[in-house]
């Protein structure tokens, strides 16, 4: 699943709804002043902030193991062993139901629980499945727009995709290695060096979401700004050579200068195993290693 590290706003509660409308608010903030922020939501969220209808591939893409049993309901095409694909078919005869976001099982029609499902309405009983867990999430979502478009125009969103409306509120997550070494400087060491090469030779190797890992370890963002606003939103990337040292150990990160201390490495397969392990274990942890 590539969203497992995304945030759905399950709760519903007065409170809860109250907070997500505010959130809305810093939503609004960020993408008037480009000063992004972390909004760590599942792409069916910002789909629905924009009007945009959600499908079952959002669904998947944040529940894979539901998705995967209603399409299996859907395509089953031999009555006899129907019930086989549910585990408790000999003791519980299932019924209009499916889990939640939060794992509890909810009715996906009125009295749903006390409905059973047959062979016969397999695919009645998907489309009403799937149409609940596509919006789950309205609730809050209108709490959170609520808050979003008391500082952007309504019309406005309804121009933008889920992605681009993620990308004017966040940051593009695609690190492209142009991108950053536009904006990079050398400090103890210059460009044409071999650790400095093998730096951005190890960091081309890394996909978008250890790019993302890296740059948060380095500097406390995951996300860069864009191009045309890299001079008032942005900072240079000092890579720095770290002294001492066997050429073996972990970058160091300053993140309040966007600074990354790297020892000079004596291959490209240890520069990326290094960097590899900081970008997606220690980019969480606020802290470098010596």
């Amino acid at each position: 699943m590539d969203n497992a590290d995304r945030y759905l706003p399950s709760s519903t509660s007065p409170a809860a709804l109250d907070q997500y409308e505010f959130v809305g608010k810093l939503m609004g903030i960020a993408l008037r002043t480009k000063n992004y922020l972390e909004f760590q939501y599942a792409p069916i969220v910002w789909k629905v902030l924009v009007g945009q209808a959600p499908t079952e591939h959002d669904i998947a893409m944040v529940d894979t193991t539901v998705m995967n049993h209603l399409r299996r309901v859907r395509g089953w095409d031999d009555e006899t062993t129907f019930f086989s694909l549910f585990d408790d078919a000999d003791d519980h005869q299932p019924s209009f139901t499916v889990p939640n976001t939060n794992g509890d099982t909810v009715d996906v029609v009125e009295n749903g629980s006390h409905l059973p499902l047959t062979y016969s309405n397999r695919q009645y009983y998907v489309d009403k499945a799937i149409a609940y867990r596509c919006h789950e999430f309205d609730g809050q979502c209108r709490a959170i727009q609520r808050g979003l478009t008391s500082l952007v125009p309504h019309r406005a969103l309804q121009l933008l995709t889920g992605v681009e409306l993620e990308i004017l509120i966040c940051g593009d997550a695609r690190i492209e290695v142009a991108q950053l070494k536009k904006h990079a400087t050398y400090q103890g060491w210059d460009e044409s060096e071999a650790g400095v090469v093998r730096f951005w030779n190890a960091f081309e190797q890394l996909n978008y979401k250890e790019r993302s890992g890296l740059v948060r370890f380095a500097w406390g963002r995951s996300r860069l700004p864009k191009e045309e606003d890299w001079s008032t939103h942005g900072a240079p990337f000092k890579l720095t050579k770290k002294n001492g040292g066997d050429g073996a150990g972990y970058p160091l990160a300053h993140t309040c200068f966007f600074q990354l201390e790297l020892p000079e490495y004596s291959s490209d397969e240890v520069a990326l195993q290094r960097l590899r392990f900081v970008a997606t274990t220690a980019s969480g942890m606020g802290f470098g290693f010596a």
